[in-house]
């Protein structure tokens, strides 16, 4: 009886904590959506499905809340009912959990040709520097947050449609590439309708003017492609991103098993109150 007491009281303890699991799923979800940059950037990808991923890391989020509602009030309450959804759904999210991690490691060879092909057809799909269109934003953004220019290097806009046109409208007429390769003094800055000058370090060097060689210190990243940044900072957070998975999954087995505990007391009528 007192492992049994301590089973759930360990369940009731870990299902409040799961309610701050699904509050941080929550503020991440939002953080992405409403922050100046990471959802312009996730448009660059031109994909619906990772696009859509924000809004699933909110709804999971609201779905762990209903889940450690279920398991506190379960335990609480000595309710079968309640316990045995609880299991049940747990047992179907550590089985997604797991089938997931076998299809991303199954497809993880492709990843480098999805982002590079992805990189190339929303480049050519550029507008402006001042636009406001989901890839002009998303590209903007991009440059100016990872500091690099194109997907490969600087030269990879003299290709596109923006860098062949002569008819399209650039800050600099002629330029070989965007205001947005330039670097900035601060990179929370976010352009979408509007250039404000003060935010680049030097506009004139960057685009080689006054004898200065391109590519050059003046440009973000030194002329250097967007592909790299964002696989560095893919490889730098994966690390973080895979011990919270490990954790939460090791996390929700433990739920499950206190959870089998306490619904077997139950069955053999033990006081565990």
């Amino acid at each position: 009886m007192g492992f049994a007491l301590v089973a759930k009281s360990l369940l009731m303890l870990f299902n409040c904590i799961f309610f701050l699991v699904g509050g941080a799923l929550l503020a991440v979800g939002f953080y992405i959506l409403f922050s100046p940059y990471s959802f312009d950037i996730l448009s660059v990808l031109d994909n619906g499905i990772i696009q859509a991923g924000v809004y699933a890391i909110i709804a999971i989020g609201a779905f762990v809340f209903i889940l450690a509602a279920l398991g506190l009030f379960g335990a609480c309450c000595k309710s079968k009912i309640l316990l045995g959804l609880y299991l049940i759904i747990l047992f179907v999210i550590i089985a997604a959990q797991v089938a997931v991690c076998a299809v991303v490691y199954a497809y993880s060879g492709q990843v480098n040709e999805f982002l590079t092909s992805q990189f190339q057809e929303t480049l050519d799909d550029y507008e402006s520097e001042n636009g406001t269109d989901s890839y002009s934003v998303g590209w903007n953004s991009m440059q100016i947050f990872f500091e690099c220019c194109g997907t490969n290097n600087y030269t990879d806009w003299a290709s596109t449609t923006w860098g062949g046109d002569s008819s399209i409208l650039k800050y600099r007429s002629g330029a070989a590439y965007p205001i947005t390769c330039c670097a900035v003094q601060d990179t929370t800055v976010v352009l979408s309708g509007s250039i404000d000058e003060a935010a680049f370090t030097d506009i004139a060097k960057c685009y080689g003017e006054n004898g200065e060689p391109v590519p050059n210190s003046y440009m973000a990243g030194t002329g250097e492609g967007c592909y790299d940044s964002f696989q560095d900072y893919i490889i730098s957070n994966s690390v973080l991103v895979g011990a919270v998975g490990i954790g939460l999954a090791a996390f929700e087995i433990l739920l499950f098993i206190f959870a089998l505990i306490v619904c077997f007391t139950m069955e053999k009528d033990e006081d565990v109150v």
